[in-house]
């Protein structure tokens, strides 16, 4: 498969307007010359992304899915003509304001109609009970009986940030503001999520250039995302604990959550996951143990066992929540 993504953080990668991409088995995937010139990023063990040591263009990065391991190479890295073209554009709600699509392909607003199903498939037998999709400028609700489904989205704000923006998750929130268009700051758009109900969490904030004082300055918002899967993946830049001790230092109380922020379902599914501690099993009682801090997040794949003097729960990776009488481990998948 082969696609064009428009998101924000593919665009950072490429430092262009979009990123084309195509998939191939790993199998048949060969460097022949070069590798001693390239860098990893991530664990050789796990999924990584590969990089040009001297600059640091993105050559490739690996996927991990229940049917194999797959390679994803971005087209602009190739000098011949790739043999599969992209076959649509995703995340076109997230497109550079200054770009203009003139092709024909099928543009999906945000990648919810090519990713949203693919997505839930890597939590089949993971042990998650609760999901939340947050696509940028959009709720998705995927339709799910063994999952609990938070809805969810992500949305932006205008930021002293090389970009010009940050985003943050509006988890728990059904509805999406109108106009569609950036907040004007953090905290007014913090604050809208917070004035209804929702739990206001700031995405990737070393990944995105911000400060500590840049995170001080919206009150309103719950917490932060302290480890961000794919970031770390794509760009070794998801942990965002400097920021997170910043503001604790300075008597911000802020909780922290872990999280895939899976774009490429089985290649960032599974970096981090966040137990939740809640009364029931519903998205009301798992949205406010996010907004209360009654939560735990942690990257990695894998199982861990988290006790308590009411009983002992166990959570498998990715981003969503189980709940086992009164307790649930929780995740947000974007």
């Amino acid at each position: 498969m082969a696609y064009a993504c428009h998101r924000s953080n593919c665009r950072a990668t490429t430092g262009s307007a979009f990123l084309p991409w195509g998939e191939i088995e790993r199998e048949t995937f060969e460097i022949t010359k070069g590798t001693t010139s390239l860098t990893r990023v991530g664990d050789a063990g796990a999924d990584h992304g590969m990089r040009g040591g001297a600059c640091w263009s993105l050559v490739a990065w690996t996927r991990t899915a229940l049917e194999g391991v797959y390679v994803r190479v971005p087209y602009g890295t190739l000098i011949d003509e790739p043999a599969l073209k992209p076959t649509a554009h995703m995340f076109v709600g997230s497109k550079a304001p200054w770009y203009e699509i003139l092709d024909d392909l099928p543009q999906h607003d945000g990648g919810r109609r090519l990713i949203a199903g693919r997505a839930v498939r890597p939590l089949r037998g993971s042990g998650f009970d609760v999901l939340a999709v947050t696509d940028h400028w959009h709720v998705t609700v995927p339709e799910r009986d063994d999952l609990v489904i938070v809805p969810a989205s992500e949305l932006s704000c205008r930021a002293p940030t090389p970009s010009g923006e940050a985003e943050a998750l509006a988890l728990g929130v059904a509805v999406l503001p109108e106009p569609r268009e950036p907040f004007p700051d953090l905290e007014s758009m913090a604050a809208w999520i917070a004035g209804r109900g929702g739990a206001a969490y700031l995405c990737h904030p070393y990944w995105s250039g911000l400060t500590a004082a840049d995170v001080m300055s919206a009150p309103s918002l719950a917490g932060i995302e302290v480890w961000n899967g794919s970031s770390e993946l794509l760009q070794g830049n998801g942990l965002s604990s400097v920021h997170w001790d910043g503001a604790l230092q300075h008597d911000r109380m802020l909780f922290g959550l872990a999280t895939d922020d899976c774009h490429s379902p089985g290649q960032d599914s599974g970096l981090g996951w966040t137990w939740v501690f809640a009364n029931e099993r519903s998205p009301a009682a798992v949205v406010e143990a996010l907004r209360t801090g009654s939560a735990y997040g942690r990257p990695g794949r894998g199982c861990s066992r988290w006790r308590s003097a009411r009983r002992a729960s166990t959570c498998a990776a990715h981003r969503r929540a189980r709940c086992d009488s009164g307790r649930a481990p929780g995740t947000a998948v974007r």
